[in-house]
């Protein structure tokens, strides 16, 4: 059914994807699909916050999220998964979309986080805005409690 499962990876907090990524996984052996993981580097890019970092601190930033995220994909997924990765840089729910159109992908799986506070509910999180503009099926899998 699916060809292709985006799963965006907040690589700061990879144990947010753990069960996103067992989900992707039985998908992917099920339909024979590959998954594509993406991390995003949120903020450099706007020139007002990018002023108060060192000039090297976004390639810094990006080297260190490469290493995580390479790490992240050869320690957890399964031999007989084809497995591709992408780092984007800017807002989280909006560069997982363009990623999204970029690849192919066909379905996205992504993480939820377990917060209570009043600010995460009328803020609204990335998997809030990724559903909201996928143009594509999207499954929000909540951590175990």
């Amino acid at each position: 059914m699916f060809k292709k499962i985006l799963l965006p990876v907040d690589i700061e907090e990879p144990q947010f994807a753990e069960e996103a990524l067992e989900y992707a996984v039985k998908l992917a052996r099920t339909d024979g699909a590959d998954i594509h993981v993406v991390s995003v580097l949120p903020g450099f890019s706007m020139p007002m916050v990018a002023s108060y970092f060192p000039k090297d601190a976004f390639d810094r930033a990006r080297k260190e999220m490469e290493t995580a995220l390479k790490n992240f994909v050869k320690n957890k997924f399964p031999d007989d998964i084809n497995v591709t990765w992408a780092i984007r840089e800017g807002t989280p729910w909006k560069e997982i979309i363009k990623e999204r159109m970029g690849s192919g992908c066909d379905l996205i799986v992504i993480g939820a986080h377990n917060r209570k506070r009043i600010s995460d509910v009328m803020l609204g999180s990335v998997a809030n805005k990724v559903v909201e503009n996928a143009r594509v099926s999207v499954m929000v899998v909540k951590p175990r409690v």
